[in-house]
């Protein structure tokens, strides 16, 4: 598994050219720091509103609340680039062959899926990464100019690591369960557009829909109900609707969501994150033990 993981990471990475589709990637999450910043750049210079200029200086009131509204805002940019990307590795190997070519004997095929698992965590750190030193960097630029832009406060190490680590996490967790949608349709287009309805949120926004009409409609299916609504709430594309505030709630105990209680945000953005890779990954490995490549 080594040795794929290391073939993976070259594969990625080809400098020569740029032929690798890390670099690919990078470019798309690059383009869209330097179009957030400048387009806030643009709009505290021509001074276009008042209210859209408070909204700008709340959007930086720390490093950690400027990233997460640029990384995990309405559409999650670093989200989109990894699940995206891990997609289109898996079907380019599908396509040209490749999977087949390692996949002779029954170790080998699990090996390679394994694997697959473990470099899309690699590859949704690489998109975070990027995207954390990307918008830092285009930010950093912003406030050299004589806009009157700085940041109010700045995050404490902790919380800041906690918020990186619970926003990789969710991420990977995005990026595992759309591997799934590949073996089992084959075709991009359900694929790529079902990958997409998971980064935006829609399962939570289903299942609490569907919670809070069934209990008016059937009272007493409301413990049932209550448990539908307490799974929403632990679905990774909460995670990423509630870092996108910052680091600042890390340790306040996420007592609103039904089944957490006291525990603290990072952990159960941590413990969300690990929840859905371990589902997300099985399923893959288990669809994959059963279809033919």
């Amino acid at each position: 598994m080594l040795n794929l993981l290391r073939s993976d990471l070259y594969r990625c990475t080809r400098f020569r050219g740029f032929r690798g589709p890390l670099w690919q990637y990078l470019s798309v999450v690059l383009g869209v720091a330097i179009l957030e910043v400048g387009f806030n750049a643009f709009i505290i210079s021509q001074g276009l509103g008042e209210l859209v200029a408070i909204n700008v200086n709340e959007s930086i009131a720390t490093p950690s609340v400027f990233l997460g509204s640029s990384m995990f805002g309405s559409v999650s940019v670093v989200g989109l680039a990894s699940a995206f990307g891990m997609v289109e590795w898996i079907f380019a190997d599908l396509s040209d062959g490749y999977v087949k070519s390692l996949v002779s004997s029954l170790t080998g095929r699990l090996s390679y899926f394994v694997e697959k698992v473990v470099f899309s965590g690699i590859w949704a750190a690489m998109m975070l990464i990027a995207g954390v030193v990307c918008h830092l960097i285009c930010m950093l630029l912003l406030l050299t100019l004589p806009l009157g832009l700085s940041f109010a406060a700045y995050d404490g190490a902790a919380e800041f690591a906690l918020w990186l680590l619970g926003g990789w996490l969710a991420v990977w967790a995005l990026t595992v369960i759309p591997l799934s949608l590949v073996l089992l349709f084959r075709k991009k287009l359900p694929a790529y557009t079902l990958t997409f309805i998971l980064l935006m949120g829609v399962v939570p926004i289903v299942l609490t829909f569907a919670s809070n009409m069934g209990a008016q409609v059937a009272p007493a299916l409301e413990p049932l109900l209550s448990a539908i609504a307490g799974v929403a709430n632990w679905m990774p594309s909460m995670v990423i609707a509630l870092f996108k505030l910052g680091a600042g709630p890390m340790f306040d105990p996420a007592q609103t969501l039904p089944l957490i209680g006291a525990v603290p945000t990072w952990l159960w953005g941590a413990l969300t994150g690990l929840l859905w890779t371990a589902i997300g990954g099985g399923a893959f490995l288990l669809i994959a033990s059963k279809r033919d490549l």
